[in-house]
């Protein structure tokens, strides 16, 4: 996965949603596959070293492939425009995002084109192939991603 949410096009996709800007990212991953207390400290740790280092408010998005724990559940808020959960971060960060499983049901539909950052949200919450998941043929986004997976 850290080979797809580092490709600029990826990069580009998320920024553009979250940030509304693109090709201007120092992106940071780590694996974790649980979202819970523990991770959130950490998050929070890096993203104060990161703000002091470069003296910016940065946004944090995180993208959670199992499950974030209900104690951290219960503290998030559903985005009403976006397919993520959002994050008090007041103090330490511009915003902070979380995006799972739960967050992207409701986002297919056999009528409808799916934006690239729920086919992003689809493809990496799920943890299988894009074809899968939704038609390969009807969605670009998915069509990129999927190429992404099997090079």
């Amino acid at each position: 996965m850290k080979e797809i949410t580092g490709h600029p096009s990826i990069l580009n996709i998320i920024t553009e949603i979250l940030l509304n800007i693109t090709n201007d990212y120092i992106p940071n991953s780590a694996e974790w596959r649980i979202v819970d207390n523990k991770f959130m400290e950490k998050a929070i740790s890096y993203y104060l070293q990161a703000r002091k280092r470069l003296n910016d408010v940065p946004t944090l998005f995180i993208v959670c492939n199992e499950s974030v724990q209900n104690s951290v559940l219960k503290k998030l808020r559903k985005c009403d425009d976006l397919p993520c959960y959002q994050a008090i971060s007041d103090f330490w960060a511009e915003k902070c995002y979380i995006m799972d499983n739960n967050c992207m049901q409701g986002c297919i539909s056999e009528y409808t084109e799916l934006d690239p950052f729920a086919a992003f949200g689809l493809f990496t919450t799920n943890q299988t192939t894009p074809i899968d998941i939704v038609p390969i043929n009807t969605y670009l986004t998915i069509q990129m991603l999927d190429i992404s997976y099997i090079t």
